[in-house]
């Protein structure tokens, strides 16, 4: 195991109930021979987040931490763990799956049958604290060069990319895309790069079709509430594409929402 090169205190924002959190100090977490220690330099506001603060869902219960979409910096590893290593800045997948069951066997751990989401469910440890400890399978290294906070963008990416892998997108297809808020703008960039002839993103927010608007290439739209495109521009993956494919389907029109 590495030498800790981390404070001995947790602050956190602990939730207490809808519309009130609270800051404290929690346990240091516990750094398991396959788990890292990082400490979180950024954590991304999910709306599931806001949903769960409000107490509109119920998926936030009072006591816990919230916070999924989390990038900072590795500053412990456990004693079995490779190819990690102390100073990394890493982004955090926060699904953590149990690499048993039948999903897990076949490649498909975001829908692992015995999952836990950290800053979800209860017994977890999400991003708005010091400190969080994860499975080293579940960290993805990324440049110095990149901020924290464009590395807390990760998780919704991988989002994204999924959406556009299980539409089976093809070069030459058109695409409508209901919907401009983060996730949808997410679909946006990896449907951009499958190279459709065009997109079609929809939405009743001028504010959000503007921020479609301005991801290059520029929109050649008409429309106030429709943006459409001809060119497509590669985007950078931030995690690994699923490792399922979907069922085969004639040519036509694909669509994905969120």
């Amino acid at each position: 195991m590495s030498a800790p090169t981390h404070a001995t205190t947790n602050r956190a924002l602990i939730f207490q109930g809808p519309y009130a959190m609270s800051l404290g100090e929690i346990e240091m977490p516990a750094v398991g021979p396959d788990d890292v220690l990082i400490r979180v330099r950024a954590v991304g506001i999910c709306g599931s987040d806001i949903h769960g603060f409000s107490g509109k869902t119920g998926r936030r219960a009072p006591g816990m931490v919230m916070g999924h979409e989390i990038a900072g910096e590795v500053v412990e590893v456990g004693a079995a763990v490779r190819g990690t290593a102390v100073g990394q800045r890493v982004a955090v997948q926060p699904i953590l799956f149990c690499g048993h069951c039948r999903l897990c066997r076949e490649g498909r751990t975001s829908l692992c049958l015995n999952k836990r989401m950290l800053g979800v469910n209860m017994g977890t440890v999400g991003g708005l604290s010091d400190y969080v400890a994860v499975p080293a399978t579940n960290v993805f290294a990324f440049a110095a060069t990149v901020p924290f906070a464009v590395g807390s963008l990760a998780e919704p990416l991988a989002v994204g990319e999924s959406a556009a892998a299980a539409a089976g997108i093809r070069a030459g297809e058109t695409v409508a895309i209901v919907g401009a808020g983060m996730i949808c703008l997410a679909i946006l960039l990896a449907v951009k790069e499958r190279q459709p002839a065009r997109i079609f993103v929809v939405d009743s927010i001028d504010r959000r079709l503007a921020l479609a608007s301005g991801i290059p290439p520029p929109w050649r739209g008409s429309g106030r509430r429709q943006a459409d495109t001809a060119r497509t521009q590669p985007l950078r993956r931030w995690a690994r594409r699923p490792a399922w494919r979907p069922r085969s389907r004639s040519p036509g029109t694909a669509a994905a929402s969120s």
